[in-house]
């Protein structure tokens, strides 16, 4: 596993974010800041249209932060608005809900600053449950840090507990941890050292726990390449090797290849969407330790705006476009989840317990590249990602309830 620091149980929890600012300031704002809040807000209400307290509590947030830190810089020279303004941004990009984005705009001001009245009892609970789990998570991994990041279960499932009322906080973490490890060397600083840890064995579980699987792999991507660099490229080689080329051309192959499949799809008069993906280097790693043979690296998912028996009709149009491209198909490989479908090879095993439903196959081309191939319904798809059968709930329920250790939260 990475290497992380040791600390004894007496190390005071470190504090992120910049140090305690002095007293209110009264500085106007700019007017750069002015169009950012201008660009922010708009680009919110194109995603979804704000409510009335949505769009004040996001103005007020913004400008509070911008007085409030107006000439303020962090230890590394970066300017404060400019880091807090770039964690806004991730977690837009994320889709973070814009009350959790109002809520990174205050979260680095002392609370006594911000008042109770102002913001409104939710944003301000958000802050406030923000500073609760960075302090909790941190006190454990300063604490005893060899047992927080090898047994995670019990300390993340007390995380999880702490933000019921407010999950989405998790993202605000994560995109605090993100942006730090994208601009930091580990090595430099022991607060990021624990950042690291923690975005490495710690907020993973809990994202894929509440549904975030991208962001968690994101995560726990940087954090891993911050944590050991050497092991990380070791990796990441072992996937260019796997799919011999690297990975931009292999997501460009991929995108080839669903570009057909897309012709004879649209001309059959099918609607979908597809995903295109190659496994993270960290998700490699963790599965490494329950394997020698990954057959997943390389993976695209076809998602059906139709009835379930269409997804046959489908897979069948699938199978043609690759066996055209030297791909074939693996059938001792071959699992149908689907009921009401039927396939003369394979395994047609029907929905697993906990309703779970799609076609998985494996193909292997003539250069001995594998891939994945997942074809469900849009209803199937809603449930694999948010009902019992959500990835980061059937994967890490077990972890939570102290079953299996970190490395093995993985599909």
């Amino acid at each position: 596993m990475p290497k992380i620091p040791r600390l004894g149980p007496n190390t005071p929890p470190p504090k992120l974010g910049p140090a305690t600012p002095a007293p209110v300031r009264q500085h106007k704002i700019n007017k750069d800041l002015s169009e950012l809040k201008t660009e922010l807000i708009t680009i919110l209400n194109a995603k979804s249209p704000l409510a009335p307290t949505e769009t004040t509590n996001l103005v007020r947030a913004f400008d509070f932060m911008a007085r409030f830190h107006a000439g303020e810089t962090l230890p590394n020279g970066e300017k404060t608005i400019t880091h807090i303004l770039d964690i806004a941004k991730i977690l837009q990009e994320w889709g973070a809900q814009p009350n959790t984005i109002a809520a990174s705009l205050l979260a680095h001001a002392p609370g006594p600053e911000l008042g109770s009245g102002e913001y409104g009892p939710t944003l301000l609970a958000l802050v406030r449950v923000r500073h609760l789990l960075e302090r909790f998570l941190f006190s454990e991994l300063a604490a005893d840090i060899q047992l927080a990041t090898q047994a995670p279960g019990q300390l993340v499932k007390k995380a999880l507990l702490l933000t019921d009322t407010f999950p989405e906080i998790w993202l605000l973490i994560a995109a605090e941890m993100f942006h730090s490890l994208s601009f930091l060397q580990v090595d430099k600083d022991t607060v990021i050292k624990l950042n690291a840890a923690c975005a490495f064995h710690l907020l993973p579980v809990g994202l894929r726990y509440l549904g975030r699987e991208i962001v968690a792999a994101r995560v726990e991507d940087i954090a891993f390449l911050r944590l050991d660099p050497t092991e990380y490229e070791r990796v990441e080689k072992m996937i260019t090797d796997a799919n011999k080329r690297p990975r931009l051309e292999a997501l460009e192959h991929l995108r080839k290849l669903t570009d057909m499949i897309d012709l004879r799809l649209t001309a059959n008069g099918l609607d979908y969407r597809v995903e295109v993906s190659i496994k993270e280097v960290a998700q490699t790693y963790k599965k490494l330790a329950t394997t020698s043979l990954i057959k997943d690296i390389s993976r695209f998912r076809y998602i059906i705006d139709g009835p379930p028996d269409l997804c046959k009709t489908v897979f069948e149009l699938i199978e043609q476009t690759l066996q055209e491209q030297g791909y074939h198909l693996t059938f001792h490989d071959f699992k149908n989840y689907i009921p009401g479908i039927h396939f003369n090879f394979g395994h047609n095993l029907g929905p697993k317990p906990n309703g779970y439903q799609s076609i998985h196959a494996f193909f292997v081309g003539k250069d001995a590249v594998s891939l994945e191939v997942q074809v469900r319904t849009q209803k199937m798809d809603e449930h694999a990602r948010r009902g019992p059968s959500a990835h980061g709930r059937y994967k890490t329920q077990d972890l939570l309830e102290g079953k299996l250790p970190s490395w093995k939260v993985d599909r």
